[in-house]
């Protein structure tokens, strides 16, 4: 063949690859480039000479910026069918940023379609910089740029690049081939966007809406429903969903995404009436080019289901089909078809089911700003709430304010009711699908199809009218509105009403279900019968009675909503039936921490059984007991005292002594007793509930293992670890076989069993326990629960024992946050988390932040506890640490002496309280120098702690360092050098060697050493503790500096003038800045400094000489 024949040939073949590439671009085909490198390779590797050329995605999936590679010759391209100099300039950022630059020294941009007139170098020269030499002239190539390169070529090179071309274009295209090709590159990844040049063959009768919005992953779902199914096997996809759901608009706007990949036609079916389907499919006839001229219906129906069997992909839309057989008659079981199927009911059991629900608030705005253009995004969002987003009310809503446009948004949702005219259709743009534009005429459509002749239709109705009482658009549970039936109705019966229900797309869910908002105000309209609204009051206070007797909130968090409507509409009714409400309402509010809600609940509660019943019956006292628990929940103790105390008689009188309800006020005053510290008393009454319950109820009751626990609370806060303790672990071991593990109980019992732990140091044994039992309040309680932010508060605590103070702060915060959302400032619980994060900004020398939280607690406790409180005595103690720490000893010992007088008073003079008052009193007197004082308080200090809590107990320890200490201060080197190996074996043991406690310990012994002149040995003491403090409390911590003072110190005494220098001067800057110049750590590294400073020059002087 002459050259001039092979380069006009390759011409032509290239202009075809060219076309084809735009012709795909344009439909969509989202795999273009990847078929395109099956001819490029070839070509490419050809004419730039690069014989390994290959896909680089075949080395590493994803290789980033280019498709194509020769490692060997270094060269690189980029397929592209997009020819602007963005893309290009994204190619070489990303080319540059994964330093390919270092693998390849030339780069090839080959557009697929046409490149630019021209580029610009110096956009690319930014980026590419050094790195890499880019010429857009050069480097840039179109099928031009590759024809003018073939045209140098002589007759056998130019020979084997046709052949190459031949190879894949030279050959008649298969119709057939071509349209299954296209069908196969159906994306799935993304949605198309709407095209209006639909395949010849087809006939819909609908427009693609300008209005439609969203349902990306409802379009997405439906092309993988259809795709998936065997190439020659047909297998319907459905989607179903309420009237007015917008199911039409969806399968309409996905046969103008996706029709271009159905090569055979898309076919529209209206299933509505069943007698007018034949004709319609005749009527495809003229799109398949099928002559049926002289034929009958019958024969030219047969005639179309005939060419619906060929292999040639078609899409086949039965829309409005409610009934299967419909689809069954006329779908075609062989083929290329894909069928979608819309209708209400979701009985398709052996259909791949695509439910469509409402829109998504995102979905709405932008269909009523679409329509409505005035519409802010406030406004939008507040309309599409009041419509529950139904994309048919949203249309009529839309299309009626920008018609009417004189009506404010205000206006409109004042006037809005199921009635109003914009949902008659008044003032609406036309339905692209030709929907009726009347909501209320659309649901009654599927309302009407039940026959109240017919038994299990006139259950579905009445349970309908019980569904529209509930609260509009909320899940309501299965097995709730299963019962809204009679008495007496067969199981059986009340689910197939529930699933007619549901067939009709009246209902939406299957665990739980859905009345939309305004088919609930239809169904009020045309129903609305009191006697079902009495039936279904009396069932819900049923259901959330035994979600309440399950003790876990979540089981009730489903009917909350429900209940609180039905609640709220009877509040002022005067019934016992409005007390049980307000009741349930009252105990789910206090299960969620929303004390001064069921307050007002239970008190509504009250009222009323005290005018029906009067105050000495039992459900009076019920009342009566659910409100002081609000109150004593709130921390008014007193005002609980009095009801408990209240109940408690009437349950007496009523039930008697034995009664479990009578038990139950018994422990409810013992609880407000121990919440007043009056804790002899309180465990009296403990041991009266628990006997009453063991005999009544039985061991392993979980209501004996609640008074089990509560006695065992008592006892700990006595001090009585150990006797605590064992009541906690029988008290865990039934909640665990009786509740489970999971429940808030079981947690309750966890946390305790940990918090005794941890008062005995066993602070590796608790840890685990406090984070199983938050793990299980997040879970079953939330986080913003206030059980939740105790288990927060106390894992906090002990890691704050552990002196990972960094990790306890957060968590301190986090529990105050909770509390003082939920439960408010000024109570007790809440002062007790600001107490317990002043702690830990103490123990981290942050001590004006510090004072300021324990300024606060102590004022709510004195406010809320009194000032004989022990829990007041813990703020005053604690308030004295930190004035203690700043140097401020007088104050502290007035506050120290007052917290003991209290904890002697309450707690008695064996409580380790008690002994930790003691302590901090005689450390006060011992800073102002009076050791005798200080030595006797110490030691009856240590007498109590050894006595309740051992020998190895982290306190234990810290009272022997302490009487160590003074003892040291008197001289009597040898006996506290003993005392202090003991207190450093303790924490060595219990802490661990790098526990702050255990730096303490390892300091002071250094301090003894150093007082009997073995500074070497002092040394590496002082060394090892100021490790262990700058490890965990950081450098500028007080103690920190303490450290690095002593270790100055006895490098001072060792004549190492200068490194003593170094630290004395880094402490002194840190205190100045910490503490101020005022302050006597800070006065007495001042003098160190100086002191040091002479004694370093004199040194350095007499060097010299």
């Amino acid at each position: 063949m002459h050259l001039l024949d092979i380069q006009h040939k390759i011409s032509r073949l290239m202009a075809r690859f060219v076309e084809e590439v735009k012709s795909s671009t344009a439909m969509g085909h989202s795999d273009i480039n990847r078929v395109a490198e099956t001819v490029l390779i070839p070509l490419l590797g050809r004419v730039y000479e690069c014989p390994s050329l290959q896909n680089l995605n075949s080395l590493h999936p994803n290789y980033p910026a280019v498709d194509l590679g020769d490692v060997a010759r270094r060269i690189a391209f980029q397929v592209t069918t997009t020819p602007d100099s963005k893309k290009i300039k994204d190619t070489l950022t990303t080319f540059i940023a994964h330093n390919l630059h270092t693998q390849f020294d030339t780069v090839y941009v080959y557009i697929l379609t046409e490149k630019q007139h021209s580029y610009s170098p110096a956009i690319f020269s930014t980026i590419t910089g050094n790195h890499l030499l880019f010429d857009p002239k050069r480097h840039i190539l179109d099928a031009n740029d590759l024809l003018k390169q073939i045209a140098t070529y002589h007759v056998d090179k130019a020979q084997q690049i046709l052949t190459i071309l031949e190879a894949n274009f030279d050959t008649p295209i298969d119709p057939l081939a071509h349209a299954l090709a296209v069908y196969g590159t159906l994306p799935l990844d993304y949605v198309p966007m709407a095209r209006l040049d639909l395949p010849q063959a087809s006939r819909i009768p609908f427009e693609s809406s300008a209005y439609f919005v969203g349902r990306e992953a409802e379009l997405k779902a439906l092309a993988r429903a259809i795709i998936q199914t065997q190439p020659t096997v047909v297998v319907p996809a459905v989607t179903t969903g309420l009237g007015g759901i917008g199911k039409t608009s969806l399968v309409t706007e996905f046969a103008y995404r996706y029709g271009v990949y159905f090569h055979g036609g898309i076919f529209w079916l209206n299933c509505a009436d069943a007698n007018q389907v034949a004709s319609q499919i005749a009527a495809c006839a003229v799109g398949l080019k099928i002559d049926t001229t002289g034929m009958a219906l019958d024969e030219q129906v047969q005639q179309v289901l005939y060419a619906w069997q060929s292999p040639m992909p078609r899409l086949l839309i039965f829309d409005n089909c409610e009934d299967p057989a419909i689809l069954t008659q006329w779908k075609p079981t062989i083929g290329g078809c894909r069928v979608l199927v819309t209708a209400r009911s979701d009985q398709w059991p052996t259909l791949t089911q695509i439910r469509l629900g409402l829109l998504s608030p995102v979905e709405s705005r932008a269909l009523l700003q679409r329509l409505c253009t005035r519409l802010t995004d406030t406004a939008a969002d507040a309309i599409a709430e009041d419509l529950g987003h139904l994309p048919l009310a949203l249309h009529l809503a839309g299309s009626y304010l920008n018609t009417y446009s004189h009506h404010t948004v205000e206006q409109y949702r004042t006037e809005l009711t199921i009635a109003h005219r914009s949902l008659k259709g008044r003032g609406a743009f036309p339905s692209p699908t030709q929907h009726e534009l009347d909501v209320e005429a659309t649901f009654m459509v599927s309302v009407n199809q039940l026959d109240p002749n017919d038994p299990i239709d006139a259950l579905a109705l009445g349970m309908l009218d019980g569904a529209a009482w509930c609260a509009p658009s909320v899940p309501l549970p299965r097995y709730v509105i299963l019962s809204f039936v009679p008495d007496g109705t067969d199981g059986d019966d009340a689910v197939d009403a529930l699933r007619r229900l549901q067939a009709l797309g009246l209902l939406d869910g299957i665990e739980t279900v859905i009345l939309h908002r305004l088919l609930a105000q239809v169904i009020h309209v045309h129903m609305g019968w009191s006697a079902t609204l009495a039936l279904v009051e009396q069932r819900m206070v049923a259901a959330a009675e035994q979600a309440h007797k399950t003790g876990i909130p979540k089981q009730m968090n489903p009917l909350e909503p429900h209940l609180r409507g039905m609640t709220l509409r009877v509040l002022d009714r005067d019934t016992e039936q409005t007390a049980r409400l307000a009741t349930n309402l009252g105990l789910f509010a206090q299960h969620q921490g929303w004390y001064a809600e069921a307050q007002a609940l239970h008190e509504r509660a009250f009222g009323i059984r005290r005018v029906l019943v009067g105050e000495n019956h039992s459900s009076t006292a019920m009342s009566i007991n659910n409100l002081a628990e609000a109150l004593h929940q709130q921390g008014r103790y007193l005002e609980a005292q009095d009801l408990f105390e209240r109940a408690l008689a009437v349950r007496e009188v009523v039930l008697g002594l034995d009664h479990p309800d009578t038990a139950r006020s018994v422990n409810n005053l013992a609880l407000v007793l121990e919440s007043q510290g009056r804790y002899s008393e309180a465990q009296d009454l403990f041991e009266r509930a628990l006997a009453v319950r063991e005999a009544v109820l039985g061991l392993d009751h979980p209501d004996t293992a609640v008074s089990v626990n509560n006695l065992a609370s008592v006892l700990e806060s006595q001090g009585r670890y150990s006797e605590a303790r064992g009541l906690y672990e029988r008290a865990l071991e039934v909640t665990e076989a009786v509740l489970g593990r999971e429940h808030p109980d079981t947690a309750r019992s966890v946390n305790n069993l940990a918090s005794v732990l941890a008062r005995q140091g066993r602070y590796s044994e608790a840890q685990p326990l406090y984070e199983q039992a938050l793990a299980v309040n997040e879970a079953v309680l939330g986080r913003e629960h206030p059980d939740t932010a105790r288990s927060v508060n106390n894992l906090a605590s002990v890691l704050e024992s552990q002196g990972r103070y960094s990790e306890a702060q957060p968590l301190y915060e986090q529990a105050l946050a909770v509390r003082e959302a939920v439960l408010g400032e000024n109570h007790p619980d809440t002062a007790m988390s600001m107490n317990n994060l002043a702690m830990v900004l103490l123990n981290q020398g942050r001590y004006s932040e510090a004072q300021g939280l324990l300024e606060r607690t102590l004022t709510v406790h004195e406010a809320v506890l009194g000032a004989e409180h022990p829990d007041t005595a813990m703020s005053v103690n604690n308030l004295a640490v930190v004035l203690e720490s700043q140097g401020r000893y007088s104050e502290a010992q007035g506050l120290l002496e007052r917290a003991l007088a209290v904890r002697e008073a309450v707690l008695g003079a064996e409580h380790p309280d008690t002994a930790m008052s003691v302590n901090n009193l005689a450390g006060v007197l011992e800073s102002q120098g009076r050791y005798g004082d200080a030595q006797r308080l110490y030691e009856r200090a240590l007498v109590v702690t050894e006595a309740v809590l051992g020998a190895e107990h982290p306190n234990t320890a810290r009272s022997m360092n302490n009487l160590a200490m003074v003892l040291l201060n008197q001289r009597r080197y040898s006996e506290a050098q003993g005392l202090l190996e003991r207190a450093l074996t303790v924490h060595e043991a219990v802490l661990g060697a790098e526990h702050p406690d255990t730096a303490m310990s390892v300091h002071n012994l250094a301090v003894v050493l150093e007082r009997q002149e073995r500074y070497s040995d002092a040394q590496m003491l002082y060394e090892r503790a100021l490790a262990i403090n700058k490890a965990v409390l950081g450098r500028e911590h007080p103690d920190t500096m303490t450290t690095m003072g002593s270790l100055a110190g006895v490098l001072e005494r060792q004549r190492q003038y200068g490194k003593a220098q170094s630290l004395y001067e880094h402490a002194f800057a840190i205190r100045k800045r910490v503490l101020g110049l005022t302050h006597p750590d800070t006065q007495s590294l001042q003098r160190d400094v100086g002191r040091v400073q002479r004694l370093h020059l004199t040194t350095k002087k007499k060097k010299r000489k």
